[in-house]
């Protein structure tokens, strides 16, 4: 991003970090700062990229000491909405704050492509929108500077859980010799998994090309758990949250944690004690199994969907901006649509139908002792909606 914003703004720029590393990659880029102090000084717009929300609380008073009056704050890192609430209160009047959420992968901040969800002053969003518009193709504004922050963290939540569904389905399709392929090629086919199928199923896990240097499972995790908290706070059901957090540390206690989380699926195939079956060489019965799969990867994607929405409006955000604020991010995919249509007009989410379906793989998986951590926890989610009166 900041190479973008080098090649492409009007800009002088100065970077930090307290990583000499990520100085040196920056070569030629800005100018390097030797302290946040100096990188601060005289700068009109000052824009944060940080790993958690103590960073972006120890930086803030940072700002507070050090940039000039009428600057303004851009801070891109994924944090709890309450932390940059608390920070755009700690510098106002002075600094002006600007929400950012960055959607989509490290490939689309390399080529410009970015998905921003921004929440603040309409006045500070116009002003920036020159610098903005070099990272980011869309750039959507969400209306309130935590509004961009729940959204990163629903997008986030989707995310994982679709990741998490498709392979613990898919490991349950290697036990009856389906191989990956197969499967992810009818799921494409139906249309389901959305954009997590297509950019991180399709591209990486097939691939096997799941190692360093991508989205890591432990930072997915913090992302994870910061959307339980909301959850927890609006009094809304985890759902996958617990499930996506117990593989995503599973991942990371055999040595994974580094690397890009869809690789949750080589821990789900240590518990299954399954490994995958070779492409081409798929069984007598695959036909069936995939039409069975495809049938709860379809009714996963509508809970995952309706799951996410609510849990953006339980945070105060209406149905259908939220959706297409998140169908044009990382957790697109056709079910968000429904899903929003459904909440809105307050229409049950077809929890029978849906159970049914979910029965079906549910059985498959006992006969082949594979756990379907996935297709139990939709289990349980489905008998939360019936005890509300959604059935």
């Amino acid at each position: 991003m900041a190479a973008r914003l080098h090649q492409h703004a009007p800009v002088e720029l100065t970077v930090f970090d307290v990583s000499a590393a990520a100085i040196a990659r920056a070569a030629g880029i800005g100018r390097p700062a030797a302290t946040i102090g100096a990188a601060l000084r005289g700068a009109d717009v000052i824009m944060t990229m940080l790993p958690a929300d103590a960073h972006v609380t120890e930086v803030a008073a940072q700002v507070r000491e050090h940039a000039r009056d009428g600057a303004i704050l851009v801070d891109f890192s994924t944090v709890h909405p309450d932390t940059i609430a608390a920070v755009a209160a700690s510098l106002a009047p002075r600094v002006g704050t600007v929400s950012a959420s960055c959607m989509k992968s490290v490939a689309a901040a390399v080529s410009g492509e970015l998905t921003l969800y921004l929440g603040g002053d309409q006045a500070l969003l116009s002003a920036l929108d020159p610098l903005l518009a070099p990272m980011a193709t869309t750039r959507i504004d969400v209306g309130s500077q935590t509004g961009a922050k729940t959204l990163k963290l629903v997008n986030n939540l989707i995310v994982a859980s679709t990741n998490l569904a498709i392979a613990d389905l898919a490991v349950l399709g290697a036990s009856r010799q389906v191989s990956y392929a197969s499967l992810v090629a009818a799921f494409e086919r139906a249309g389901l998994g959305g954009w997590a199928l297509v950019n991180q199923v399709k591209k990486h896990t097939l691939a096997d090309d799941l190692g360093p240097g991508r989205f890591s499972a432990r930072y997915m995790a913090k992302d994870v758990t910061l959307a339980t908290r909301i959850a927890d706070d609006r009094q809304v059901p985890r759902f996958l949250g617990g499930p996506v957090l117990a593989a995503l540390r599973g991942a990371e206690a055999y040595g994974y944690g580094d690397h890009y989380h869809p690789v949750v699926i080589r821990w789900l195939e240590t518990a299954a004690n399954v490994t995958p079956w070779p492409p081409g060489q798929d069984g007598d019965a695959a036909r069936a199994v995939i039409a069975d799969l495809c049938a709860a990867m379809a009714a996963l994607d509508r809970l995952i969907a309706w799951h996410g929405l609510s849990l953006a409006v339980a945070a105060g955000m209406a149905a259908g901006p939220a959706a297409d604020a998140l169908g044009q991010a990382s957790a697109e995919s056709a079910a968000l649509a429904e899903a929003a249509a459904d909440l809105a007009a307050e229409r049950a989410v077809g929890r029978e139908q849906l159970a049914a379906v979910l029965d079906q793989a549910g059985a498959l998986a006992i006969a082949s002792h594979v756990p379907a951590l996935v297709i139990e926890s939709a289990h349980d989610y489905l008998s939360y909606l019936a005890a509300g009166g959604l059935s």
